[in-house]
């Protein structure tokens, strides 16, 4: 069992702030729908990593008395494990996941566009669902999800039969935050009860080439020239999803984290790329992290995890 995870560089905290942003507002001079290459026949290989320390919620509670429901729901969409609800005060007759289920890093999952849809006389790209339970997705990512581009250039993610606004690349490429239609965050089955919220979102554009920026995205393939990124940051019950999409390739990075005691993540769930089949020509993308000297703890630990000597 893992005791102990990597450390969130503080530069993380502040990716998201205008100020950061601002350095390539306007660089990008392609079209919306490059952020996310849309033909049936395409797709992504993933490498997925779970870990999660907070087992003990399930036998020891939560100070259920001091939380309002919009936290309680963003703990339950954070570490909830699929079919262990995670509930406050925990039942009498609590049944325990299997604790072995709390930490699984390397899975590797490929997802692939497989078909179209018509709905409603507009046609949808349709990706396919994983090839296993667990570990469990992020509420955001594109498996078994419907979805279509918008005139405006807006990811229109179709769920309970209305298109949910959910990935904006509509120019001017700046800045930009903006607020979703309420969106079922919990469960992906929508014949469940799901909780609906609105979702709060920022956004912009960055070279990821840019030396500055690689402790929080790797250079990608030297192929792509100028590799512009739009980095998403989802809010949903007080909790952000950061999810990178890179020009000419598709998502390309997904993180949801918690920090604990001295910034020690106590959990994660996240997916990096691999490589990807675009329009019939395939593109490895390996995990690279370039240009840190440290020592084997925080940054160290991370690229021991993928055979590089810190």
């Amino acid at each position: 069992m893992v005791t102990q995870f990597l450390v969130v560089p503080l530069v993380l905290c502040t990716l998201l702030a205008p100020s950061a942003y601002a350095q390539d507002e306007a660089g990008f001079k392609g079209s919306p729908t490059d952020f996310l290459p849309l033909q049936v026949g395409n797709k992504w290989t993933y490498r997925h990593d779970y870990y999660n320390r907070f087992y003990g919620f399930y036998a020891d509670g939560f100070p259920y008395e001091f939380i309002d429901p919009v936290i309680e729901l963003g703990l339950r969409l954070t570490i909830e494990i699929p079919g262990y609800p995670l509930l406050f005060p925990p039942p009498d007759n609590l049944i325990l996941p299997p604790e072995d289920l709390s930490t699984i890093f390397d899975r590797e999952l490929t997802l692939e566009i497989t078909h179209t849809e018509t709905i409603e006389g507009h046609t949808y790209f349709v990706f396919s669902k994983p090839e296993y339970d667990w570990p469990p997705l992020p509420p955001f990512f594109l498996a078994s999800q419907k979805v279509r581009f918008s005139d405006a250039g807006v990811l229109l993610i179709r769920r309970q039969k209305k298109d949910i606004p959910l990935y904006d690349f509509a120019p001017p490429y700046i800045y930009k935050e903006y607020t979703t239609p309420p969106y079922p965050v919990l469960y992906d089955d929508d014949s469940h009860d799901p909780s609906l919220l609105p979702l709060a979102i920022r956004r912009g554009f960055l070279d990821a080439r840019l030396r500055s920026n690689w402790p929080m995205f790797y250079p990608p393939p030297l192929s792509f020239g100028p590799a512009f990124v739009a980095r998403l940051a989802v809010r949903v019950a007080r909790k952000d999803h950061f999810v990178s999409f890179l020009a000419n390739y598709g998502l390309a990075r997904y993180e949801v984290w918690e920090p604990g005691f001295d910034r020690v993540r106590v959990f994660e769930n996240s997916l990096a790329p691999v490589s990807a089949v675009i329009g019939d020509k395939e593109i490895a993308y390996p995990y690279i992290f370039a240009g840190t000297s440290v020592q084997p703890t925080s940054w160290g630990q991370l690229k021991a995890r993928h055979g590089q000597e810190p």
